[in-house]
């Protein structure tokens, strides 16, 4: 039977309800994750004083109907897109400056260390008999050849530092989504009335805000509660979190290249829709290092080459023709592991060759008794022993079997190798040969 005084407890119940809500929100303030909480309260129906009267519309009381949390599905989406965004944009800024100040430090300048190197040049060209320009050019070419070193050693260490913060990422990923997946579970088997898990939910979205800043990610909420996880902007991306569970990301190196692949133990599958947050940041400034290293290293060739070709050219105190003044012992061709004759290949670099980093590879084949060069840009070359592509001298020895293969970027690690040769002032070639013919009256 509802009376006034039934009625009148129901208000105070339902009202001390929600005061207990505003003082759970107060003291819960400050609690991170926390979601603010909101009553929403729904009349109890028509009155009906006694069972034999007629039912009055005026109403019978009040009651809570459920505990909800005061959040905006679309705000929230819009932040976690932001987070994302906006540590891509943080990570990879700290990242190149860090490179710019290691990389074009004063003591790794190389456009200074070449400046000084030229002069020295010309000092011994100006007095090529003073052997203190002589020990100048041997000290200045020294130093060249160290910086080229420094810069590429300082490239090449920020590139692995950024392989353990992308494979650390991967990791935080993998946990947060396999935090996430068992969330899906308890807050499907606690969604089967009006109430919903706020709590779950709370730390549902606590986990996801976390998420956001190591990668971007496109959410799916099922109706009973449990969502799906994508990378990338669609829902129609590959799955980190769906009805089967969390799903692992992880790094597969190829070459002087990283991919990220989903299921790396399983069936690896590669993502190629990684665009925002803190992976993508590193992803970004590898690609950024990996350009560079790969510019320096093609810039140790080119001036390697043309100076030795300049210097053998001359003739040094002794009379002897120059010799080489640089080396890079960095460039070089590798077997593959299953090869199985003997063969060899040796590189030899002109100074007019393509410096464009290519990867090749070499390939014999037993029936035609050819090599095939082949570069990645679809230049080839075939023959027996010595091939030349791209002003890249190929000296190949040994006897090889059918199938044998050989691979690399023959401009790889040139820079990080790079030595001065010269040590005997003497054998700086500075004079131009001299030809004498006998007159023929």
């Amino acid at each position: 039977m509802n009376d006034i005084l039934s009625i009148g407890s129901a208000g105070l119940n339902t009202y001390r309800k929600t005061l207990e809500t505003i003082s759970s929100n107060i003291v819960n303030a400050n609690t991170d994750g926390y979601v603010r909480r909101q009553t929403v309260l729904k009349g109890t129906g028509e009155s009906n004083m006694l069972a034999t009267a007629k039912p009055n519309s005026s109403g019978s009381g009040v009651e809570v109907e459920s505990v909800g949390r005061a959040t905006d599905t679309f705000l929230q989406k819009q932040m976690l897109t932001a987070t994302a965004v906006n540590s891509q944009s943080q990570i990879i800024a700290d990242s190149l400056a860090q490179l710019e100040k290691t990389t074009f430090s004063a003591s790794n300048d190389l456009a200074a260390g070449l400046e000084t190197f030229y002069n020295s040049m010309q000092d011994v060209a100006n007095a090529p008999t003073a052997l203190a320009n002589r020990y100048g050019l041997i000290n200045s070419g020294q130093k060249i050849a160290d910086r080229f070193n420094a810069t590429a050693k300082a490239v090449e260490n920020g590139i692995t530092s950024v392989d353990s913060a992308i494979t650390s990422s991967l990791e935080s990923i993998n946990s947060l989504t396999t935090q996430l997946a068992s969330l899906n579970v308890s807050i499907s088997k606690n969604s089967g009335s009006s109430q919903k898990p706020n709590d779950l939910l709370d730390q549902r979205d606590s986990l996801l805000q976390k998420l956001s800043s190591l990668v971007g990610f496109t959410t799916d909420e099922k109706t009973n509660g449990t969502i799906d996880i994508y990378i990338g902007d669609s829902p129609t991306g590959l799955a980190l979190v769906d009805t089967k569970g969390a799903h692992i990301l992880g790094a597969q190196s190829d070459g002087p290249q990283l991919n990220i692949v989903l299921d790396p133990y399983s069936s690896a599958i590669p993502v190629n829709s990684i665009n925002h947050g803190t992976v993508a940041g590193l992803m970004d400034y590898r690609q950024a290092a990996n350009s560079l290293r790969n510019t320096i290293d093609r810039m140790a060739v080119g001036l390697t080459a043309i100076l030795n070709k300049q210097h053998s050219e001359g003739i040094d105190l002794n009379g002897d023709d120059g010799t080489d003044l640089f080396s890079t012992d960095g460039v070089s061709i590798d077997a593959s592991k299953t090869n199985q004759g003997s063969a060899r290949i040796d590189l030899t670099i002109d100074a007019n060759a393509s410096t464009s980093g290519n990867t090749y590879t070499a390939r014999f084949d037993e029936q035609t008794n050819l090599w095939t060069i082949k570069s990645n840009l679809g230049a080839s070359v075939s023959g027996k022993d010595n091939l030349t592509l791209d002003g890249i001298h190929f000296n190949i020895t040994g006897k090889p079997a059918d199938g044998d293969t050989f691979f690399g970027q023959p401009m790889a690690h040139a820079a990080s190798s790079m030595r001065f040769l010269i040590t005997d002032p003497s054998q700086v070639a500075s004079a131009l040969p001299l030809y004498v013919t006998k007159n023929s009256s």
